[in-house]
């Protein structure tokens, strides 16, 4: 990562009017899968058998991931927080939305 070629990045993004898009929540919750049991959540109940099996690979994913992909993981998620912000800081205009698809539920 090069912050000068980040500044610049957002530079271009900004004069061309372009929104974007970050996935956070989601990355968040399949980051910190180790740590959080989500079996029970309440919101659960409200998705269906199907929505909730699209997750079945992530979560075995994590149950066998080494210390490193662990951690690896964990960084790259608060990298992706810190893009965002760094987005916003430097005037990039920033939509809600991509964590709300059918495939980000969990």
């Amino acid at each position: 990562f090069s912050d000068s070629t980040a500044l610049k990045t957002f530079g271009h993004l900004k004069s061309k009017n372009v929104f974007v898009v970050p996935t956070l929540h989601i990355g968040g919750v399949l980051s910190y899968l180790d740590e959080v049991d989500h079996s029970q959540d309440n919101y659960l109940k409200y998705m269906s058998d199907g929505i909730q099996k699209t997750y079945k690979s992530r979560i075995d994913r994590v149950k066998y991931a080494t210390e490193k992909q662990v951690a690896d993981r964990k960084a790259l998620d608060d990298f992706f927080g810190k893009l965002a912000y760094k987005l916003n800081e430097n005037g990039v205009s920033l939509l809600a939305g991509s964590d709300s698809g059918a495939y980000n539920s969990y």
